[in-house]
């Protein structure tokens, strides 16, 4: 173990630790939204920055490795400096409530008291179709951290998904812009488990008016083979049907990750 100063009071850490795991250990929580404790450290959306001393600017606690004697400060001028990365972010997602789906970036915003700035009506990016029946995206809800991006490439190890075009153009698509049913991907859904903002969703739950954050949850074991893997059954509580499977990273057996029956073949319950 190591000591390191947080917020002006000793820590410990282990050698080598990420500074946001080290200072959640600790009791003092740093948001995050480009990151996934699957994925490599990555510091994209800049929202988890904190003051090092000796070092010119913030550092993101994501992919900062704590080290012997390093002094952290989470509550100098960070908490504005994370507000305005904030309303930078809420710039580029340009649908704010997208159908009810879970949001980290709408909650860190209500958290923080951050307000979508001016959107310009030429900053809509353009929409795609695509022709499989499970899963569909919303350029709009994105803020390009690239989190399916990443899980498609270091969970899945394929070539699934791509980050096409530049500035306001840029979106994330289908890689050579081929339906998902054309690319290496397997419809397992775990780039919609890990997108922040609910840019990739269920297209069998649009247009229910099911809310997603309402749902209750019910952890079992799938059935359809012998691995084990834990999920939880989302149920409407209104209607008391089965309407979405999701699981969690620390669920032993499958740490989260599902396949395309696991996640998407849920209704053969619903009938007799």
């Amino acid at each position: 173990m190591i000591q390191f100063t947080l917020d002006g009071r000793t820590a410990c850490a282990s050698e080598g630790e990420l500074l946001v795991h080290a200072a959640a250990r600790n009791g003092v929580f740093i948001p995050t939204l480009c990151h996934d404790d699957k994925l490599a450290p990555y510091g994209g959306c800049r929202l988890c920055v904190v003051g090092v001393d000796g070092a010119p600017r913030p550092l993101p606690a994501c992919a900062t490795r704590v080290t012997e004697g390093m002094a952290v400060s989470t509550n100098s001028n960070v908490p504005q400096l994370r507000k305005t990365l904030t309303e930078m972010l809420l710039s580029e997602h340009l649908n704010a409530d997208p159908g009810g789906r879970p949001n980290e970036l709408a909650d860190l915003a209500l958290e923080l008291g951050a307000e979508a700035p001016l959107i310009l009506p030429d900053a809509k990016r353009e929409p795609y179709a695509d022709r499989n029946k499970l899963m569909g995206y919303e350029p709009d809800t994105c803020i390009l951290c690239n989190r399916c991006v990443r899980y498609t490439q270091e969970v899945m190890q394929c070539s699934a998904l791509s980050l096409e075009g530049r500035g306001p153009d840029a979106r994330i698509v289908p890689t050579w812009e081929r339906s998902w049913l054309d690319t290496e991907c397997e419809l397992c859904g775990g780039c919609l488990s890990t997108c922040p903002t609910g840019a990739i969703y269920e297209k069998f739950l649009e247009g229910t008016g099911v809310e997603e954050r309402a749902l209750e949850q019910t952890k079992t074991t799938c059935t359809f083979c012998g691995v084990g893997c834990q999920l939880d059954l989302n149920v409407d509580p209104e209607t008391k049907r089965i309407v979405k499977v999701t699981s969690k990273p620390e669920y032993v057996s499958n740490e989260g990750d599902l396949c395309v029956k696991g996640r998407f073949s849920f209704n053969f319950v619903h009938h007799p």
